[in-house]
């Protein structure tokens, strides 16, 4: 990660994580998760941030995280610029992971290791 733009947010996966893979081969899968924030006056603010993992990493969120689950992400913030057809400017902050882990605060999980030999012939499979 270059020039120290590192993030690691905490919150729930707002729905299930969707894999698809671009014309090339290589896996992406989209996610998005939500956390409140306690404001000064008490009230619960709700905050968003949509997500995006390449490869290996966004393959195993697809086929281990569903909506609801806490997950920690750490990786770069992405800011994207465009413009509407109507003329509009947009804009968009966003999070390209570089780990996501699941956390065991609320629940028990069970973990299996991906043989160095698998992930490689993951790779492979997804790259042709």
């Amino acid at each position: 990660m270059a020039n120290g733009n590192t993030v690691t947010l905490t919150g729930n996966l707002t729905r299930d994580p969707e894999l698809r893979f671009t014309s090339s081969g290589k896996a992406i899968c989209d996610f998005s998760i939500a956390w409140n924030q306690m404001k000064k006056d008490g009230e619960k603010q709700a905050h968003y941030i949509d997500c995006s993992a390449w490869e290996t990493l966004g393959e195993n969120i697809a086929e281990s995280c569903a909506k609801g689950k806490r997950i920690t992400v750490t990786g770069r913030l992405d800011f994207s610029q465009w413009e509407t057809k109507e003329g509009q400017k947009r804009s968009k902050l966003a999070v390209v992971a570089d780990d996501v882990s699941l956390s065991m605060r609320f629940e028990q999980l069970r973990l299996s290791r991906l043989r160095s030999l698998q992930m490689r012939s993951l790779s492979s499979v997804h790259r042709h």
